[in-house]
């Protein structure tokens, strides 16, 4: 896979999902000497949590935590961490608000932990060790998905998340790609370099290569 395109592809998805966080505003209210009923529109606090590193099980991927430079998980919304080393995702559950995670390059085999990760939108798992994708299938909020150059011989749990809009595949062993038929809201595939061939009906406006 191109990197530096994959890099700018992150960016730019970066920027666009992260505007809508950021859009958002508080309230405000004139002072009263009464005590009063709690407001339930009143927007609550926002309960944080504390960073766990002894939670990570990766010293590779702790480290590439304990580069960020924060102490709480909502602060981390873009996790950049290619060609580290890691081999295990275990801990990076607590990260329930990021949004963008970039994994390539590692040697990774189990997605277990990421389905707990609800916010997450893009995810860049290219050349690693995966054989499946089934933690990814109850997620409601996934956008993009590159698992290029890997061992998957099957992506049908992919069938549930109706949010794809881009998936790269490609230079994997899948013998059977005719989920994407049902994938309505896909605009951009790669599926080269797999023993199966395109479906005959795709969803229109796709562009794709195979």
């Amino acid at each position: 896979m191109n990197t530096s395109w994959t890099r700018s592809a992150l960016a730019v998805t970066l920027s666009t999902l992260l505007a809508a966080c950021n859009s958002g505003g508080g309230s405000s209210s004139n002072a009263s000497s009464e005590v009063s009923k709690p407001d339930n529109n009143t927007p609550q606090p926002l309960v944080r949590s504390e960073i766990r590193l002894d939670n990570i099980a990766d010293p590779a991927l702790r480290t590439c935590v304990e580069r960020l430079n924060i102490n709480y998980t909502d602060q981390l919304q873009l996790l950049n961490c290619p060609s580290e080393g890691i081999q295990s995702l275990d801990g990076i559950e607590q990260f329930d608000h990021t949004i963008v995670i970039n994994l390539m390059d590692n040697q990774i085999s189990d997605l277990s932990p990421l389905a707990a990760l609800d916010s997450m939108q893009s995810l860049e798992i290219s050349n690693n060790s995966l054989t499946d994708l089934s933690p990814l299938g109850q997620h409601k909020a996934l956008r993009i998905l590159s698992a290029s150059n890997n061992r998957l011989s099957n992506i049908d749990t992919l069938k549930q998340v109706n949010t794809l809009q881009r998936l790269y595949v490609q230079n994997n062993a899948i013998s059977d790609l005719n989920i994407i038929s049902d994938l309505s809201g896909l605009v951009s595939l790669r599926a080269d370099q797999n023993p199966a061939p395109l479906p005959h009906s795709i969803p229109p406006g796709i562009s794709y290569r195979i």
